[in-house]
Parts: structure tokens; C-alpha cells; sequence
């Protein structure tokens, strides 16, 4: 087997129609639309080196997202959940109601 034919994909039409509106989304997060447009270049038979270049992913990541797109399709595309406690925002409108009455 070729190098890089191991994870040649072949999306779905669905799933094409929904990478593209993801990778051309201006309001989304950054993170999806650079792991769509690799997927779809992947797609196009892009070797990995062409991925990284055009959306800023290493090799290895593109790698990964390729991987985990052929594994889990577009459920893959998403972040896995983190481990331990969940951070604590707290925003500074509060905080600076919470010093002017005094408090801490």
C-alpha cells in the first residue's frame, strides 16, 4: 500500500456539504474550520505536507483529524472532553460590582 493511501478519504455527500459550510464559516470556531478544510483537502487527495500548509495544522495534527474523521466521521471532528475540574471564569463586570460594595 502506497504511503498515504492507508487514509484516503471518501466523504460522504452529506458530510462534504457539511465540511464545506463549516470550513467557509466566518462565526465558528476556529479550531473546526481548519480541521474541516483538512479533511476536504484530504478528500481531494492532498498529501499531508499540502494539508499543513494550507491550514496551518501541523503534519501530526492533520494526521490526527484525518484519523479520527475515518474512525468517527464528523462526530469525530469535535474536542474530546477535558479531565479534571472545569475552569473558573469570573468576570470582571461582577468583580468590580463586588469591590465597589466592598466585598472580595
Amino acid at each position: 500500500m502506497p504511503k498515504g493511501e492507508r487514509h484516503r478519504i471518501g466523504a460522504s455527500r452529506e458530510d462534504e456539504v457539511t465540511l464545506r459550510m463549516w470550513a467557509a464559516s466566518r462565526k465558528g470556531e476556529r479550531r473546526l474550520c481548519e480541521r474541516a478544510q483538512g479533511i476536504l483537502l484530504s478528500a481531494e487527495g492532498k498529501p499531508l505536507t499540502a494539508i499543513s500548509a494550507a491550514t496551518g495544522l501541523s503534519p501530526q495534527a492533520a494526521s490526527k483529524w484525518r484519523r479520527r474523521y475515518l474512525e468517527a466521521g464528523l462526530d469525530g471532528l469535535a474536542d474530546l472532553p477535558r479531565s479534571g475540574r472545569p475552569a473558573r471564569i469570573l468576570y470582571i463586570r461582577d468583580r468590580d460590582t463586588r469591590l465597589s460594595r466592598g466585598r472580595r
